[in-house]
């Protein structure tokens, strides 16, 4: 496992416009979500293994508004594309958390239900696609 690789039990990627954050327009990303080229963010996953959980209910309150990716406990969680970790945070509902932002700073990538953290993984570094 790479030093910026995570690990985890399940993770919750939910991709939101960190542009919206800053008071910034979200069609002002240089380049827009649809044209990137992202690596699925579990070990030895692919798209097919992927089930639709966006929508679905939790509780009568709240829909889950992101995708689950389950994975045995261990398998390292990999950075979408290259970017600066921001944030660790343990969250109640997402557990340990990572904002990741891409390399413009327009969009966070939300990795949540960790198992641990990468031992050397810290706030502030770049860290590369894949990794």
């Amino acid at each position: 496992m790479r030093a910026t690789s995570f690990s985890l039990c399940s993770i919750v990627i939910l991709i939101v416009a960190g542009a919206a954050v800053r008071g910034l327009s979200v069609a002002s990303a240089k380049r827009p979500l649809a044209e990137r080229s992202l690596v699925m963010p579990v070990a030895g996953m692919k798209l097919s293994d992927l089930r639709n959980t966006f929508a679905e209910g939790r509780g009568s309150e709240r829909r889950h508004e992101a995708t689950d990716i389950v994975a045995p406990r261990g398998t390292p969680v990999l950075a979408v594309e290259d970017g600066t970790v921001r944030k660790l945070f343990l969250s109640k509902p997402g557990g340990l958390t990572i904002y990741q932002f891409d390399p413009e700073e327009r969009y966070c990538y939300y990795y949540a239900q960790l198992e641990r953290y990468a031992p050397d993984l810290k706030k502030g570094p770049r860290v590369g696609k894949g990794r």
